[in-house]
């Protein structure tokens, strides 16, 4: 569950990432789906032993489509290779006791964002330099060429590469109820103003009877968190952000005021706002209502949108089959009704922010790392990053150049596809910046102190409590920066 809800970055995002990213490395705790390689199940080996490609990976709200077809597509072009795959959500409490044992068996793994530069420095993990300078078999073009290099560019550690990004993990979206968007009529907005004036048609159609919105709030409001990065990088556009990253002085910071000021505000009308009838935007009781129980809310028609990405129909596969459901999947809105940014000079429509969720990596212990290898560079080819798209819903991997053939997505898949800007004119936002230091004290407070601030938005008793709430956010946070930096400027050394 936590895998979905996309933050994988810096003190808050980072504990987010540290669930949601990946993990893996042998342990026993999984289920072993070894078994639903399609077609392939004369082909399981043995755990470890040579010609058997070993893999462990996290699995939760995406399920494991993603890997088993990963899996049997490389087995296609690879005759005589045996497999074995275990996939587990419990996979995070193995990962260290397994390699700090030395008795990781497995040859590919994935590693969270969070673990990354440790397992480096303990040389837990291979160095995958080389596979950079790979050619991909069918495009004939390096590995290098097709990742992006935003999403790697604090993860090259003394010169070197260690891993191969797993996925994008972008900001959440909206889903919505297709049937009962049909049946009133209701278009889907692209900028939150339309947004608004959404809400109010439904408390009007639906004499009030059905909430506009609903999300998981007891789950640490995370699927609202990952909407403030998106709509800040809309308000400042990708190198007004990559700026920001770079964290060169103090005042980087507090130019953002503005924005942020608004995306707070967004967030109180959002959670806490009524419709034009007076009635609530989001549904009563989601600020405490789990992801599973606000999607079973969503699905039951007591809200027409809720906050989720393209987990939602694998997770919920059996209770959508149950009720006959039909979602659609939308982008957030933009935050600005021109489409541009704050101060109207640049065309943000098309500007992602995404989280950095971690990579594949090989095991230093593994016993076929020139097989794995061949596996993360298969991995690439358009057959296989097609079948990873349609397994997820249309989520992305940080990739460029690499096309995806769309033939039998369903309607929500292409429309999350197409939602996350898939095309190479994307501009893309990766909160990466070069000092250590920064990161951990003032993106803590980018992200973190949002987190008290969101959660106390959310939580307020009134509008008008969260919308003075809001007013006062951005001014407490600049000051905190300020006070951190003034008291560590001198370790920093800026």
């Amino acid at each position: 569950m936590v895998m979905k809800k996309f933050g994988k970055i810096i003190a808050l995002l980072l504990c987010v990432m540290a669930s949601l990213s990946v993990i893996a490395c042998g342990g026993g705790n999984g289920s072993s789906v070894g078994d639903s390689v399609k077609d392939d199940a004369g082909k399981i080996g043995k755990r470890g032993e040579k010609g058997t490609l070993s893999l462990n990976v996290y699995a939760a709200g995406y399920g494991t489509d993603w890997i088993t077809s990963a899996v049997s597509l490389f087995l296609q072009d690879n005759a005589g290779v045996k497999y074995y795959l275990e996939a587990s959500p419990l996979a995070l409490s193995a990962v260290k006791t397994q390699l700090e044992n030395g008795n990781c068996k497995d040859d590919v793994i994935l590693v969270s964002a969070a673990d990354y530069e440790s397992y480096v420095a303990k040389g837990y993990i291979e160095d995958l330099t080389d596979v950079y300078q790979s050619v991909i078999p069918d495009s004939g073009k390096k590995v290098e060429e097709v990742i992006d290099a935003n999403v790697m560019a604090d993860k090259v550690i003394n010169g070197k590469k260690y891993g191969i990004p797993w996925q994008d993990n972008p900001p959440s979206g909206l889903i919505y109820n297709k049937k009962m968007f049909e049946r009133y009529g209701w278009t889907i907005p692209e900028t939150m103003d339309e947004f608004w004036t959404l809400c109010d048609k439904i408390a009007e159609d639906t004499e009030g009877s059905v909430a506009p919105l609903t999300f998981g709030g007891a789950d640490g409001n995370g699927y609202l968190y990952t909407n403030f990065p998106q709509w800040l990088s809309e308000c400042y556009g990708a190198d007004g952000m990559k700026e920001f990253f770079r964290l060169g002085s103090p005042e980087v910071y507090s130019v953002q005021q503005e924005g942020r000021a608004k995306v707070y505000s967004t967030l109180a009308r959002l959670t806490k706002g009524k419709t034009s009838k007076g009635t609530d935007i989001t549904l009563d009781g989601s600020v405490g209502a789990t992801a599973i129980t606000a999607q079973s809310n969503f699905i039951n028609g007591r809200a027409a949108m809720i906050v989720g990405g393209t987990y939602f129909p694998t997770e919920m596969v059996d209770y959508i089959k149950i009720k006959n459901f039909d979602a659609g999947y939308m982008p957030m809105p933009h935050i600005n009704a021109d489409k541009k940014s704050i101060d109207g000079s640049k065309d943000t429509s098309n500007v992602l922010f995404s989280a950095d969720n971690g990579v594949f990596a090989i095991p230093a212990s593994a016993a076929n790392k020139d097989l794995a290898k061949q596996f993360l560079i298969h991995m690439l080819t358009e057959k296989s990053y097609s079948s990873f798209v349609k397994a997820t819903h249309g989520l992305l991997r940080p990739l460029k150049g690499v096309k995806v053939n769309t033939d039998g997505f369903d309607a929500f898949t292409l429309a999350a596809f197409n939602g996350f800007y898939h095309d190479d004119k994307a501009e893309r936002v990766y909160a990466v910046t070069p000092n250590k230091v920064l990161e951990k004290d003032i993106l803590a407070v980018f992200f973190a102190y949002e987190g008290g601030f969101f959660n106390r938005i959310a939580g307020a008793e009134s509008y008008e409590a969260a919308k003075s709430i809001a007013e006062g956010c951005t001014a407490n946070e600049i000051s905190c920066v300020l006070k951190k930096w003034d008291a560590n400027k001198n370790e920093w050394k800026i």
